[in-house]
């Protein structure tokens, strides 16, 4: 069984104090004389949990070891965090506005939604929004935006999505589709949810503002898919956890969960989910869902804990994880069904793997070889030159890992 660092405990434990209090709780844990706060905000900024801890501990902090010039960088950081906030908050009402004055018939989803659950919005940074429109109004939604002074910005394969930003106040992605890859994968389960039909919305209160969202059985489900899709590709962190457990404990009453849980069994996913949902009741204060859970394994939580918190703790973990993405996303996307030779994903893949730094052999498959021998060179060259690289092997077996675990909670 993985066995998480003590100071990963801790961390956990205020983060859990900071929710279960929304925020009023400043008292000084018993754990604090063993405590490394300073690790223990390291491992909160790689989990995009700083400000919480920060919020719970800067009245007492200096006492266990912090010195006052990280407590006032992180001070700064959150008055810094909060002005930004208001600026994206303030152009986004804009946005939303224009777009009704359009015409544009549109939900506003994720962060956005997510942040006014939080003790404090500004905490769970949001400086992006997400907006889905169908085809019919996605050509007026991207000129209220472009007349706006926002620049789009392409992203390679990305066939439902497209980016807009506004200098570094606001990205806004609009999209045609609730998915972008894993739209692909699960379109019959999409249409049997109905998560896209206009029955399944509601309309909330957001910046004084009345706007359309997905009803909460829905939206839960959507951001469960959500935060899988980036747990397939490249990992998530704590603060993904965080959105379903305060999602859950603001909407509990009105979510079906005898539905929800089918769902999500469709789209191959319940045991992932059921994990995550375990996790976040027994370490961030979520409601009690114990009739959910039948066969929890202790062993797998760790597993799944160690790669969501700890393996955020330092750049080297999420350098390792990243680099394993394309095996990872392969052995879901292309090869579930049977097992992928790590080898020969690693040392020699299929084009369609390959970054968009090798795109001539994704467009001309007779340069794959090529390919093969530009990325050798390249990694070698970058080690010679001291860079930060990741090994073949330390590759293949960070992929070996989490394929292992994919399949451990069901998802391949």
């Amino acid at each position: 069984m993985t066995t998480l660092n003590s100071n990963t405990e801790y961390f956990l434990k205020l983060v859990s104090q900071y929710l279960e209090s929304g925020g009023k709780n400043h008292s000084t844990p018993d754990f604090a004389p063993m405590a490394n706060f300073s690790e223990i905000l390291k491992i909160a900024v790689h989990n995009k949990c700083d400000l919480f801890v920060y919020h719970t501990i800067w009245r007492w902090g200096v006492e266990y070891g912090l010195d006052e010039t990280t407590l006032r960088a992180f001070k700064n950081r959150m008055l810094f965090t909060a002005i930004s906030q208001l600026r994206a908050d303030a152009e986004l009402k804009e946005v939303i506005h224009e777009l009704n004055l359009a015409g544009v018939k549109f939900m506003l989803l994720k962060g956005v939604i997510l942040s006014q659950l939080y003790p404090d919005p500004a905490y769970r940074r949001s400086f992006d929004a997400d907006i889905h429109v169908s085809d019919e109004f996605a050509e007026r939604a991207v000129k209220v935006l472009t007349d706006r002074g926002y620049i789009y910005i392409p992203k390679e394969s990305i066939k439902y999505e497209k980016t807009f930003q506004l200098n570094e106040i606001l990205t806004v992605e609009i999209h045609t589709k609730l998915f972008e890859s894993f739209y692909e994968k699960n379109k019959a389960t999409i249409a049997a949810a109905e998560l896209e039909s206009p029955s399944n919305r509601k309309e909330i209160r957001v910046f004084d503002t009345l706007v359309e969202t997905l009803s909460p059985n829905h939206f839960l489900i959507y951001v469960i898919c959500h935060h899988t899709k980036h747990f397939i590709a490249s990992g998530i962190n704590l603060r993904h956890l965080i959105d379903i457990c305060v999602y859950v404990n603001r909407y509990n009453e009105q979510l079906n969960w005898e539905y929800i849980v089918s769902i999500l069994d469709r789209f191959g996913i319940k045991d992932f989910a059921l994990n995550l949902l375990f996790i976040c009741q027994h370490h961030l204060g979520m409601v009690d869902l114990s009739f959910l859970y039948q066969d929890i394994e202790e062993d797998v939580v760790s597993m799944l804990m160690y790669d969501i918190i700890e393996r955020n703790a330092d750049n080297e973990g999420t350098t390792k994880r990243a680099s394993a993405h394309d095996i990872v996303h392969a052995a879901y996307f292309r090869n579930s069904n049977r097992n992928i030779n790590i080898f020969k994903a690693n040392y020699f893949p299929k084009g369609s793997s390959l970054s968009s730094k090798y795109m001539y052999a994704r467009k001309h498959p007779i340069l794959l070889p090529i390919a093969w021998l530009h990325r050798a060179f390249s990694y070698f060259w970058r080690k010679m030159r001291g860079n930060t690289v990741v090994s073949p092997a330390e590759r293949a077996k960070v992929a070996n890992e989490r394929i292992e675990l994919l399949k451990r909670v069901r998802i391949l």
